[in-house]
């Protein structure tokens, strides 16, 4: 008997969440992509060295989701610190 590979959803579709994405469907697995503003579906295009892939990925908003669920990826950036000087000559 073969155990189905889980579902996926996946806050923050940037590059890194777009990379994870690419990682989970390449090894089999289904994800969906929770954003406020779902469109049917998010077309990302990832560039490699020795390929170009294009990744057609599901959006749910978020009141959509399951009750419960068991695997969740969350890609986010890091802010920018802040400068450490202004060009203002002004004190």
């Amino acid at each position: 008997m073969t155990e189905s590979l889980p579902h996926w959803y996946l806050l923050g579709a940037a590059h890194m969440g777009t990379l994870a994405a690419w990682y989970l469907t390449r090894a089999g697995h289904t994800l969906s992509i929770v954003t406020v503003n779902p469109q049917p579906p998010l077309h990302k295009h990832l560039f490699f060295a020795d390929q170009s892939v294009s990744l057609p990925l599901s959006c749910s908003p978020p009141h959509q989701l399951p009750s419960t669920f068991t695997h969740l990826l969350v890609s986010s950036q890091t802010p920018s610190p802040a400068p450490l000087y202004t060009s203002d000559p002004t004190p």
